[in-house]
């Protein structure tokens, strides 16, 4: 039996179920009726704005704003998504004359009318530097939205709730909000969100003091699903840590795993830090010619990439070094 459009909407936008939900969409929405396929198309524009594909999500949203026209709910969820898009795409007036232009509009006592309204005044607000009003905004989400269809709009409250917290030096607090952020992402097997989460909770205990509590959920995500920009940072503090225990072989092999992950992302600050990090567990091995060649590796693969001040500090520790 076909998945009806009721089905497609009430698909939590997390994890393995939303990865299914785009095979499942796309064969459908040349078959919905007008309304039906609006409302494909708004579910197809969150999944966009989801994975960061901006434009793909204007588009898609445009499109179902004309279809749902006079269709409460589905055309003021596509004024306010639209709304959302237009901040992130740093239209930020555009956003907020839209959002004003509507609000009067807006069914307050249907609650996926409410989380919409409170998630884009939250990201208004935040993007303006008004961070009450944000905190105000995403604390409200929280109760209304459930641990199902609504769980991405409360994971993301979780995650910019986190970050406001860090913001007014409330670390604790952060802390709280990201351990939240985690739970629910893992509840709804979303392992990149997760490790999103793990990595800023983990930086933050380590800062509160929480040092083994820090590495432990680090190392649960360093060389798993972190996203590859985290990637060199988590393998980096790990190394770090693994040295400051005398444990060399450990903190060698994290060293270059980090290496390797920072030149995968083209980021020659995190390539070059590696590489010296590798070399330095390597001198207290007690390895100082392999150490000596792996700053000249490194400085070989910065000169062709063009990073010649990164190169030239990979020199210096060279030098150094061999001055010991």
């Amino acid at each position: 039996m076909s998945d009806s459009i009721s089905d497609l909407e009430a698909v939590p936008l997390l994890g393995p179920a939303r990865d299914g939900l785009r095979a499942r969409l796309d064969p459908l929405l040349g078959s919905f009726d007008a309304v039906s396929s609006g409302r494909a198309l708004l579910v197809k524009a969150e999944l966009a704005m989801a994975s960061g594909a901006l434009a793909e999500a204007s588009t898609d949203v445009v499109r179902a704003g004309k279809q749902l026209e006079g269709q409460p709910p589905w055309e003021m969820l596509a004024g306010l998504l639209a709304a959302r898009i237009l901040n992130r795409t740093m239209n930020r007036q555009e956003a907020a004359s839209l959002l004003e232009e509507i609000r009067p509009k807006l069914d307050l006592a249907n609650p996926t009318i409410l989380v919409a309204l409170r998630m884009t005044e939250g990201e208004l607000a935040l993007d303006r530097g008004d961070h009450g009003t944000a905190r105000r905004a995403f604390e409200t989400v929280l109760p209304l939205a459930g641990d199902d269809t609504d769980a991405h709009e409360k994971l993301q409250a979780l995650f910019c709730l986190g970050f406001l917290a860090q913001s007014r030096q409330d670390i604790a607090g952060a802390v709280a909000w990201l351990g939240q952020a985690r739970a629910l992402a893992a509840a709804h097997g979303d392992n990149r969100k997760e490790a999103e989460a793990a990595f800023s909770e983990a930086n933050h205990r380590i800062s509160l003091g929480e040092v083994e509590a820090g590495l432990a959920l680090l190392d649960r995500v360093a060389e798993g699903d972190l996203p590859p920009l985290l990637r060199p940072m988590a393998l980096f503090v790990l190394a770090q840590h693994d040295l400051k225990k005398g444990d060399a072989p450990t903190a060698l092999r994290r060293a270059l795993a980090g290496a390797r992950a920072g030149a995968a992302v083209a980021n020659a600050g995190w390539f070059a830090n590696g590489t010296i990090l590798a070399a330095e567990a390597q001198r207290r091995m007690g390895q100082v010619p392999a150490a000596l060649k792996t700053l000249e590796a490194g400085e070989s693969v910065l000169r062709g990439r063009g990073e010649q001040k990164m190169a030239d500090l990979l020199v210096q520790t060279r030098e150094d070094m061999t001055t010991d």
